[in-house]
């Protein structure tokens, strides 16, 4: 790999992913632009993935590297420090891109460099590759999104404008396993304005491991997420007044998830969150009143 900077960084960030990496690697080589650096950023897989990855390496633009596990949020703030290009994106082992991604996203980013995110539509796919549903995204609206904790952007083929970001030292925060590109989406959405592509450009693989029913788990960072975003000294008005708004809206998913879960007592947590529900809604409630009479 030469010196020059490339237009674009790509990362890969695998832990045992042998069976379906090799597809992902070819969909990136299979771009119709290519200006781009591939970093394939392996967290300690006990597979083959090495060998799998060895034949691409006669291509300079990829490179492998590996640590010892340290879980997705390190590996990829490990990608993030090491990239070189000017937009940054995030391909999982098992998700597919199609050949025009990059130079889609490329045609809105470079029109319009106050575009700090842009993300597009994608399929779901099953584990042999076979089209399950198509996701049309909905096109940004910060407060709209926020307001029903819906992160379109945190999907496959989302592209990052690094220049936006420049003095973060890491986008991930290693406390989160479940929803580490959630709270970095909503952390982002601060600094700038998101873009929607309407065109489908990626695939995100879905496992059928009965992983639906462990999806609560993610809950528990839901929480911290919420409280620490609150408690950030430069949140605008707008942003400060959806508090209330989005709490009912995260006991709404929170439900959901839990009622798909394995836990022996999870309808004593499901009440638990229509209680927090209740509360959120009596609040604004009660705003509402003190605005009326204000007026």
């Amino acid at each position: 790999m030469d010196n020059s900077q490339p237009k674009i960084t790509v990362i890969t960030p695998t832990y045992n992913r042998a069976k379906f990496i090799k597809e992902t690697i070819e969909s990136i080589l299979a771009q119709d632009y290519q200006d781009f650096e591939y970093l394939i950023l392996d967290d300690g897989s006990a597979d083959n993935t090495k060998e799998i990855v060895e034949p691409f390496l006669k291509d300079k633009r990829v490179k492998y590297l590996y640590h010892q596990n340290q879980g997705e949020a390190e590996t990829v703030n490990w990608g993030w420090q090491l990239s070189r290009g000017e937009y940054f994106t995030q391909v999982n082992s098992d998700d597919l891109v199609t050949p025009q991604l990059f130079s889609e996203m490329l045609k809105v980013l470079e029109t319009n460099k106050n575009y700090v995110v842009a993300y597009p539509d994608f399929y779901f796919i099953d584990e042999k590759g076979k089209r399950i549903k198509k996701e049309l995204a909905k096109d940004w609206n910060f407060l709209e999104a926020l307001r029903t904790f819906e992160c379109y952007p945190a999907a496959p083929g989302t592209f990052i404008n690094k220049s936006a970001f420049r003095k973060w030292k890491n986008i991930r925060d290693k406390r989160f396993k479940y929803i580490g590109d959630v709270a970095m989406y909503w952390n982002m959405a601060l600094s700038g304005d998101f873009i929607h592509i309407p065109e489908i450009l990626a695939s995100w693989r879905q496992h059928f491991d009965g992983a639906s029913t462990n999806r609560y788990k993610a809950l528990k960072e839901v929480r911290t997420w919420f409280k620490e975003f609150f408690q950030k000294n430069d949140l605008n008005k707008q942003v400060v007044s959806l508090k209330y708004h989005i709490l009912i809206s995260i006991c709404l998913y929170s439900r959901k998830l839990l009622k798909k879960s394995d836990l022996l007592f999870k309808q004593f947590i499901i009440f638990y969150y229509i209680l927090v529900e209740l509360y959120a809604r009596i609040i604004l409630k009660i705003k509402k009143y003190h605005e009326k009479i204000r007026f």
